[in-house]
């Protein structure tokens, strides 16, 4: 293995490892920690993961604890309607970085729900442009 490519491997073990303890502070219920900041932190990681993240029973966990932890807030101000967008922006990002997959019927299902609800977050913020990439997905994801 050539040394770019096992760098590379490795920085992507680092940014899913990086988004792991992002989700493991926030889901701590932590009143130090600001839920808006590690919410942006985890928008601006999640894009650092190339595609080819290899589909583990880890990710998607994370993947579900986030979009969980996400729907319990939803009623207080622990999180913002604009927060709770890209948790789920995140969650969704995490469970479909593996595409091509073998995956459960029950993983696809998760993906078609999650894409979808995340469209519509996106939408009732008014942001049809980012809603359409998720929304994309869903429709990817069925055919």
């Amino acid at each position: 293995m050539s040394e770019y490519l096992r760098r590379s491997k490795m920085e992507r073990i680092s940014s899913f490892t990086e988004i792991k303890e992002l989700i493991q502070d926030l889901v701590a219920n932590d009143t130090t920690l600001d839920p808006g900041e590690i919410i942006n932190k985890l928008c601006s990681t999640v894009t650092t993961l190339d595609e080819d993240l290899e589909h583990s029973a880890q990710v998607e966990e994370c993947a579900i604890k986030l979009w969980n932890w996400g729907m319990t807030k939803r009623i207080g101000s622990v999180i913002n309607n604009e927060e709770r967008a890209k948790l789920r922006h995140v969650a969704c990002k995490l469970l479909c970085k593996f595409e091509g997959a073998e995956l459960t019927e029950a993983t696809l299902r998760r993906q078609i729900l999650m894409t979808m609800k995340t469209g519509k977050g996106w939408v009732d913020l008014g942001k049809p442009s980012i809603a359409d990439e998720f929304l994309q997905i869903a429709v990817n994801i069925i055919l």
